[in-house]
């Protein structure tokens, strides 16, 4: 090639592309081509331009060696462009292997909602202070016997410890007069019947809202909350449909969400503004109501449990098998972890192996600030889930065949964390009380279980 229209080709390329240098192009006067050579790191790229030979064109010699310098030019513009590019792409950038001409790609994640729900987007308010035990206050001695307390209940006891005002909020009924609202002191560990003007039903589940600083109570469509400090429940608007009443706090967003294991739904509420927002969920879901295959059971609603772990930002799902009278790890058929998360909406299966419970009648979980797991509460046994490590902990159990020390053998019961004395506290329900011809006893007793120490201690003893 003549030097005067190499020249003239480097001025073009490097108009089109400053990166490149004159000394990456190399001329070949044997092939009269135009070769580019870029590297960087492990990659290199050849490119060789080799002009056609010449044909009848009408076009004047001169006109026909600037156009083709200008095609030229223009082609190693976008080669160098397409270059830059896969450079720039860096280690992300798929692996060729060149013998097989196969690509590598890396494990995709399954498939999740579009958008980044109402939870991943909003931002909780101020947090009030968390009580703190006057001086002089024994948290660890039982209250006192001849105490006030609400009636002994089987089912749809329902509760949530107000964190600044340090009680358990109650609903608990009673057969003459129908609902009441109770609070339970975690430093003197009494019980006070208070006196609202109204007061939602029995069987309404409760959570703490904390930037909002009171107990939400949902049940199907009505919505309630409980302001501890004036006595005083406010009847909400109605739900736009049934939410669920498995209820959290979300805490990176302070709303409340409620999910629905029968109709798979799950909810974001504000208190604050009154409204609730649907939050989508990606395809794959849990298995709620399906055969498990290995049994002629399935998994019922009604067990699975669900609590949530503010520091991974999940929820854990506990779901078994709709079997009755399992031990811990009998064959009753399949026990699975799921997990979900509130900003993206995907949910997924946790590959571990999961203590098998008997959540037949349903339990109860509670995050435990100390230890920093979701830990579940069904017939006798309390079981601890590590999010981050992806594995259980069995932290208690009594089965039907023996009826250790703690709240015995109980389902219906209410549980809650206690952060306050960093323990869980469990009352109500109904125990198995004997082993043979076993007889069940409705309880008004109340426990705390310190994760620390893996010891049960008794606040208040069972009264009438």
């Amino acid at each position: 090639m003549k030097r005067d229209d190499l020249s003239r080709l480097e001025a073009a390329v490097r108009d089109a592309n400053p990166v490149l240098k004159p000394s990456d192009l190399v001329d070949s006067e044997e092939s009269n081509a135009v070769t580019l050579l870029v590297a960087e790191g492990r990659r290199t790229m050849t490119t060789t331009l080799t002009p056609q030979p010449p044909r009848n064109h009408p076009l004047p010699s001169a006109t026909r060696r600037w156009a083709w310098a200008f095609a030229a030019a223009f082609t190693v513009a976008i080669l160098v462009v397409g270059v830059v590019a896969l450079l720039q792409r860096g280690s992300d950038s798929p692996v060729i292997d060149q013998a097989s001409t196969t690509m590598a790609t890396a494990t995709t994640t399954p498939e999740q909602p579009g958008e980044m729900s109402i939870l991943g987007t909003r931002t909780s308010g101020p947090v009030p202070p968390l009580a703190t035990c006057p001086e002089g206050s024994r948290p660890d001695q039982p209250g006192p016997a001849d105490q006030a307390r609400p009636p002994a209940s089987r089912y749809w006891t329902r509760g949530a410890i107000d964190e600044q005002s340090g009680v358990m909020v109650l609903l608990a009924e009673t057969a003459r007069d129908g609902s009441h609202t109770w609070t339970f002191d975690l430093c003197t560990n009494t019980w006070q019947l208070m006196h609202p003007d109204q007061e939602p039903p029995t069987d309404s589940a409760l959570v703490y809202d904390r930037d909002s600083d009171r107990t939400i109570a949902v049940l199907t469509k009505s919505v309630w909350s409980y302001d501890v400090e004036t006595d005083t429940w406010t009847h909400h608007r109605r739900a736009p449909s049934p939410v669920g009443d498995r209820l959290s706090y979300h805490d990176p967003s302070g709303l409340v969400v409620a999910a629905d294991l029968e109709a798979m739904t799950v909810w974001a509420y504000d208190v604050d503004t009154d409204t609730w927002t649907a939050v989508e969920q990606s395809p794959v879901m849990p298995p709620v109501g399906q055969p498990t295959g290995q049994s002629d059971y399935t998994l019922s609603p009604v067990s699975g449990i669900l609590g949530y772990d503010p520091l991974a930002d999940l929820l854990v799902l506990y779901l078994g098998d709709n079997c009755f009278g399992a031990g811990l790890f009998d064959a009753c058929g399949t026990q699975l972890a799921w997990v979900f998360d509130p900003s993206s909406g995907r949910w997924w299966q946790e590959d571990t192996v999961t203590p098998e419970v008997d959540s037949y009648l349903g339990g109860q979980a509670a995050f435990d600030g100390f230890s920093d797991r979701v830990v579940v509460f069904a017939e006798g046994a309390l079981i601890a889930y590590d999010a981050r490590a992806h594995e259980w902990e069995v932290l208690y159990f009594s089965d039907w065949d023996w009826i250790g020390m703690g709240p015995l053998n109980r389902h219906g019961s209410v549980m809650a964390f206690d952060p306050i004395n960093q323990r869980l506290v469990i009352t109500g329900g109904n125990a198995r009380m004997q082993l043979e011809e076993p007889t069940f006893q409705d309880r008004n007793d109340v426990w705390a279980f310190d994760t620390r120490t893996g010891e049960w201690i008794v606040l208040l003893g069972q009264g009438e």
